[in-house]
């Protein structure tokens, strides 16, 4: 092998190496806005609370809300490292802890707690980063609600 085609081998191993490492986001990458193509949308605060609007009902509570298009709602956020044995592409959980809903919830769900998943949008799981959920918390068949951070 020719000594520059050893050095751009070993060179282009070193930089994969130390990129397959997921990167460990902080509560500061949450902050701002996020939305969907759908028009929902999460504001996290760095006070730890958040506000929801526009969530359709079947990727958070699908059996409890057939009737409600729609919903929103405010409370408490979260960011937390899942488990390694669990850990893929989506390796930061969020969990979302809702202190009121709105409109037109059903009394049994005034508040909850639900979970949503902080990925990178690059093949190794790095920034930029997205917010998912999944259908009916279908993570291996459900469709895929994608929260980009919103300019």
């Amino acid at each position: 092998m020719l000594p520059s085609a050893s050095i751009a081998l070993g060179l282009a191993v070193f930089l994969l190496s130390g990129c397959t490492e997921a990167v460990k986001p902080t509560r500061s990458d949450l902050v701002g806005e996020w939305s969907t193509r759908h028009g929902a949308s999460l504001s996290f605060k760095a006070d730890g609370t958040f506000q929801a609007v526009g969530l359709p009902p079947s990727y958070f509570l699908s059996s409890i809300m057939d009737d409600v298009n729609r919903f929103g709602g405010h409370g408490i956020w979260s960011l937390e490292p899942l488990d390694e044995s669990v850990r893929d592409y989506r390796p930061w959980e969020i969990t979302l802890n809702f202190q009121e809903l709105t409109p037109n919830v059903p009394e049994q769900v005034k508040s909850f707690s639900t979970q949503v998943y902080l990925a990178g949008s690059s093949p190794l799981g790095s920034p930029p980063w997205q917010v998912v959920s999944w259908e009916h918390g279908d993570m291996d068949g459900g469709d895929m609600l994608v929260f980009s951070r919103t300019p």
